[in-house]
């Protein structure tokens, strides 16, 4: 694959069943990848099958191709690595993709508004930057069958929308909310890309027949899939861009105006839950800006009228289970598959520390129907399991963290702390206002479902808690904590850490000292105070860089910086640094990663030590030694910056590893610091693994903000 030197941005050019190559695409020497619907060696499945009854004919041209469309692109986002296990840091996760396509109107497609409003829909649903150049098909290019040519409203008892049936939770919800409270005939589509997904899927529609004889459900089935060697990348962010046109292209073919595209509006929102997680790596396949998205999209392809609608966008999961108890479909809850990772055992079909299993854990516990829901279905309980080191355990407590954090937030807070909301209201629409309230209303909503099923949880396993049955690292124990590592234990570690290190036994203060955030420097260590745990922490390298990422929440330090113990830049904008540790365009002829530190960065460091001066003297002259000493150490290390990028003459000097060396030995002392943490501290270290991001720069990026007392 083409890598750009300056971003790590993986560059493909796609050629689907031998489309033709405009030369602006080839002369771009970029990595190739064929992707073949036919052949042996074909890459990508495509087909469909109508079970129960004969459905329509050929799609009409338009639809036909964006269902293409949409199926090589989910090929290709199989086929193309984000960066895998190998790129901790996400630095790799968005990729530039130009696609060849053959379609039978390449005239509609390559219009300008067709192909930005396509690349914009699946832009913003992969967060990939996408291409297109159209060809024209070759005669007799066999388009999608969908079956024998014949009066689609007829057969289907004239149905009037089409609902997406995936087999998971919120599909079902819609489904028997559309039938039992608003009389609607769906036809039901899905996609299925293995056989176990479509036989929970049959028996999820047979039950659906059972509970409701007035209707046929008429459905169709979608063997859509990549073939042949395993997937490189799993993600499948393009999933939601081809379920909707699967759903469009139906709802267009039937003369139908409505495709119910569900998903509860959590999940349809991807709350950012954990500043290392890239979008907790969640599809954004029916999020508000997506569907509206698509539908500009839609109305190009369908000038007669097809729209995407999310039924449960402003209702939580557990709201949206409601729905099943007020029909007496509950037992049909054991039908519904949500794991992201498709395992689909017949006795445990749930990994249980997946985002969607997660999320499904505490809606069904929090809407009365574990029975129908239990834990001996999930492969991992959990609350009272031990979770594996890794995203498991982090997004397990960063999922109640966030509770936690948005159950405090008024409206006006809660859009100033994750501005990621604002993109979530429709600015064309109604009332902007009562559509932020009506969104942070939901997200409040289930923060309280979250809390008061951790309260439920702690209710029914708080003898196992209090007598330390319940593993270190299941969610329940890291959660509420363990007496054995209370303020006892810690009062008694802590003393005898203060007498080895040259400190008094209590934190400057003294008991009373208020609860909340603060680092004290004392002796040869730090007191640490956080939530209700208290402990004194051993001075290192580690921990003064850590200290200093605290002083700044949602700066960005670059590793260098904290090297050399620089302060950041106020202007980091007009760095030519970029994110990589990599300077204007990347890598030079030989091999260098660039200048460090550009003119502008030089002359904010020389400004600020000519203020630092001024103050040096004010702080000698009045006969304070402490802020002497700060000065004097903050002097040292801007001077250290400036000789270490400056050469013989003055020139600027270029590092060919500096930046790497300087990211490598400061992930590798901090991570020390937290380990030492961890001990002592676990709720600090739980809040700390959600908010800091590593790489060649630094952030402490906490959600909501969060100012610490530190001195000095």
């Amino acid at each position: 694959m083409s890598v750009n030197a300056e971003a790590d941005t993986t560059r493909v050019l796609i050629v689907c069943d031998e489309a033709t190559v405009p030369r602006d695409f080839a002369d771009r020497g970029w990595s190739t990848v064929p992707i073949r619907s036919h052949g042996e060696e074909g890459e990508l499945n495509l087909r469909a099958d109508s079970l129960g009854t004969r459905f329509i004919g050929h799609l009409d041209e338009r639809a036909n191709d964006m269902v293409r469309i949409a199926a090589y692109a989910f090929a290709a986002d199989q086929l193309i690595s984000r960066g895998g296990k190998g790129d901790p840091n996400r630095r790799r996760w968005r990729r530039e993709l130009a696609v060849c396509v053959p379609v039978s109107d390449p005239s509609f497609w390559a219009d300008e508004d067709t192909t930005t409003a396509l690349a914009e829909a699946l832009g913003y649903g992969t967060e990939d930057h996408w291409e297109f150049a159209f060809s024209p098909s070759v005669i007799g290019d066999r388009r999608l069958q969908l079956g024998f040519d014949v009066d689609a409203r007829d057969v289907l008892a004239d149905p009037d929308c089409v609902a997406l049936l995936s087999g998971g939770i919120d599909s079902l919800c819609a489904t028997v909310e559309a039938v039992a409270d608003h009389q609607r005939r769906p036809v039901l589509v899905s996609h299925r890309t293995t056989p176990p997904v479509a036989s929970h899927q049959q028996r999820l529609i047979a039950g659906l027949e059972t509970q409701f004889p007035a209707w046929s459900f008429p459905r169709l089935s979608f063997w859509i899939h990549k073939r042949g060697k395993e997937a490189v990348e799993r993600t499948r962010r393009t999933r939601g861009f081809l379920v909707a046109a699967l759903g469009a292209a139906v709802a267009g073919q039937v003369r139908l105006p409505t495709v119910l595209l569900p998903d509860n509006g959590y999940v349809s929102l991807n709350p950012p839950v954990n500043a290392q997680l890239v979008g907790t790596l969640n599809s954004r396949g029916t999020h508000p800006t997506f569907l509206r998205l698509v539908n500009r999209l839609l109305d190009l392809v369908f000038p007669d009228g097809v729209q995407l609608e999310n039924p449960l966008e402003r209702r939580t999961r557990t709201e949206a289970l409601a729905i099943l108890s007020n029909h007496g479909c509950e037992h049909l809850l054991r039908e519904t598959r949500s794991c992201s990772h498709s395992r689909f055992t017949v006795d445990k079909p749930h990994c249980g520390v997946c985002s969607q299993c997660v999320d499904r854990r505490f809606a069904t516990v929090a809407a009365g129907l574990e029975a129908f829901d239990p834990p001996e279905q999930y492969e991992i309980d959990l609350f009272t399991a031990p979770l594996r080191d890794g995203e498991a355990r982090v997004f397990a407590t960063s999922y109640v963290g966030h509770a936690y954090r948005v159950d405090t937030l008024n409206t006006e807070k809660m859009f100033s702390e994750y501005p990621e909301l604002e993109a979530c209201l429709d600015l064309d629409g109604g009332s902007i206002a009562n559509s932020a309230e009506s969104l942070a209303g939901m997200l409040k909503r289930h923060a309280d479902e979250v809390l008061r099923t951790m309260e439920s949880m702690v209710s029914r396993y708080g003898n196992d808690i209090a007598r330390g049955r319940l593993p270190a690292t299941s969610l329940l124990r890291m959660a509420v904590g363990s007496v054995a590592t209370g303020p006892v234990s810690n009062a008694e570690t802590n003393a005898a850490r203060a007498s080895e290190i040259g400190a008094g036994e209590r934190p400057p203060g003294g008991a009373d000292q208020p609860e909340k955030p603060r680092l004290q420097r004392v002796g040869q260590g730090w007191w640490v105070t956080f939530a209700s745990e208290r402990a004194l922490i051993h001075d290192s390298a580690g921990m003064t860089r850590l200290v200093r990422l605290l002083k700044a929440p949602g700066q960005q330090f670059s590793a260098l910086d904290l090297v050399a113990g620089s302060s950041p830049s106020t202007k980091s904008d007009k760095h030519r640094v970029a994110r990589d540790g990599s300077s204007d365009g990347g890598m030079n002829a030989a091999g260098d990663l660039g200048e460090m530190t550009d003119e502008v960065a030089r002359q904010e460091y020389r400004q600020r030590a000519r203020e630092l001066e001024e103050d040096w003297a004010n702080a000698k002259a009045s006969g304070d030694e402490e802020r002497y000493e700060q000065i004097r150490a903050e002097l040292e290390a801007i001077q250290h910056v400036l000789k270490a990028t400056t050469g013989k003459r003055g020139k600027r000097r270029t590092f060919s590893a500096e930046h790497e060396r300087a990211r490598q030995t400061v992930s590798k002392t901090i991570k020390t610091a937290l380990d030492i943490i961890e001990e002592e501290l676990p709720t600090l270290r739980l809040h700390l693994h959600d908010s800091l991001v590593f790489g060649h720069f630094l952030t402490y990026d906490p959600r909501p903000r969060l100012v610490w007392d530190i001195s000095p």
